[in-house]
């Protein structure tokens, strides 16, 4: 005999995101700097960082992962910057939430 049994997974996702430093902005080049994101509303975050030059295209800096922390290295140029953290609670698909944050290299 075979019996079948329907369920229903509910899946809780992120309802924000928050991204601080470990240092405030400006920094001068050469110091490197933390950063740390913390999503909420659910649990077991996955995290994407991006960083983006002022006029210039943005790139990933560190891929979807459970770590919610990138560093900017002491070698980033001066300039203006823009640090994007998004989060997912699901190891694929679309973010549930994003932030951005300026930071000052001199």
């Amino acid at each position: 005999a075979v019996a079948t049994m329907a369920y229903v997974i509910n899946v809780i996702h992120a309802t924000g995101v928050t991204l601080s430093s470990d240092l405030p902005s400006p920094q001068l080049a050469g110091v490197p700097v933390t950063f740390t994101a913390a999503g909420q509303g659910s649990s077991n975050y996955y995290y994407r960082f991006t960083l983006t030059r002022s006029g210039q295209a943005g790139v990933v800096v560190q891929n979807w992962s459970t770590t919610p922390t990138w560093t900017m290295p002491g070698t980033t140029l001066a300039g203006t910057y823009y640090i994007s953290a998004e989060v997912r609670v699901l190891t694929s698909g679309p973010r549930d939430a994003v932030v951005t944050v300026p930071f000052i290299v001199q």
